[in-house]
């Protein structure tokens, strides 16, 4: 991974490279054992940027890859932890700290700052192959799967012994073409090389559904639903699936429902560039008001005051369930206000 050190400190390097081979693993087990060794390195240089920025990564991962239960710790804490490593990455900015800063604007489906921050990890170290490897990572989800595929393969020159995450970045990139069995064919690989790539399993039920092989979508979705306590909500799915593309993101949903995914409504978040709204915008519907609406993962109702008399509620519209997370301006939610 590390063509580039960034530190003269033998030891820190050593206890980085023990980290990050136990990250490359990518298990909620290895995730936590990895952390020691990034704090290590961290401890004999407290300025290696780097080692900031793999504790960063490990903690953002983590958070979607059941560390929480590992470490017995909440999955918001995971992602206070990775925010605060990440600005202390920033302090001696490295490619992997680039990485993070990309996946987290992915997060936030700002496609623009994802790709400028993953371009800024390429050019930095552009031998280290796990930028190529989320450069392919962004690509996909920003709509551009043939550049995706480039860079997953350079992924797999520059480091041919941890193949397992650029070949399922490869397979997502065939999904997003419509070449769903071309799709299964790298997916299969990527399993076989790492069997704890669980999320693959999804684009392998939705990829079965469509070609209607209806038991083997089933049985993919419940090698993934196994994972959770209970099943998650399509919603809750979707929120990780940041596809810029609307009509990738509508055959990804589509097929998990034709393979079984228990969820009544079918609805989740579809958020479009089009729909975003202005700071002004925000701030004319938000400050002065309590903002109440429903749980992203459980459905339960909160409510947040932003001071003032005025209450505001954020509820679902009947007519129109796809709107459910679009911007208030252009959405099929309806404002309500009453005073006290």
């Amino acid at each position: 991974m590390a063509a580039t050190r960034d530190t003269d400190n033998v030891a820190a390097y050593d206890a980085f490279l023990q980290g990050w081979a136990l990250f490359n693993r990518q298990t909620s087990e290895d995730f936590a054992k990895a952390i020691p060794y990034f704090e290590k390195a961290i401890e004999l240089d407290p300025d290696y940027g780097r080692a900031y920025g793999a504790l960063a990564l490990t903690y953002h991962v983590g958070s979607e890859r059941r560390l929480s239960r590992t470490l017995g710790v909440p999955s918001y804490l995971l992602r206070h932890r990775a925010r605060k490593y990440l600005d202390l990455a920033m302090k001696n900015p490295s490619s992997v700290a680039h990485i993070v800063a990309s996946l987290m604007s992915l997060k936030q489906r700002l496609f623009g700052d994802a790709v400028m921050h993953i371009e800024r990890a390429v050019a930095l170290d552009p031998n280290n192959a796990e930028a190529h490897s989320m450069m392919a990572y962004v690509l996909v989800y920003d709509g551009r799967p043939e550049k995706a595929i480039q860079h997953a393969e350079q992924a797999m020159r520059l480091d041919p012994n941890n193949p397992s995450r650029p070949l399922q970045w490869i397979g997502r990139a065939h999904f997003a073409k419509g070449n769903l069995e071309g799709a299964l064919t790298w997916l299969d690989r990527a399993r076989k090389h790492n069997p704890s790539v669980f999320p693959a399993a999804l684009v392998v039920a939705s990829a079965r559904a469509h070609l209607g092989r209806a038991e083997e979508a089933r049985a993919a979705l419940d090698a993934y639903l196994k994972t959770w306590s209970k099943p998650p909500p399509l919603k809750r799915i979707m929120y990780y699936w940041s596809f810029k593309d609307a009509a990738i993101a509508k055959r990804f949903s589509e097929g998990l429902l034709k393979a079984g995914l228990p969820d009544a409504s079918g609805q989740y978040y579809q958020v479009t560039e089009e729909d975003r709204l202005s700071g002004e915008e925000i701030a004319a519907l938000v400050f002065g008001q309590t903002i109440s609406g429903y749980g992203l993962w459980d459905d339960k109702r909160w409510s947040r005051e932003f001071g003032g008399g005025w209450r505001c509620f954020l509820a679902r519209s009947a007519s129109d369930g796809s709107a459910l997370a679009r911007p208030v301006r252009r959405s099929g939610f309806r404002l309500h206000s009453d005073q006290g």
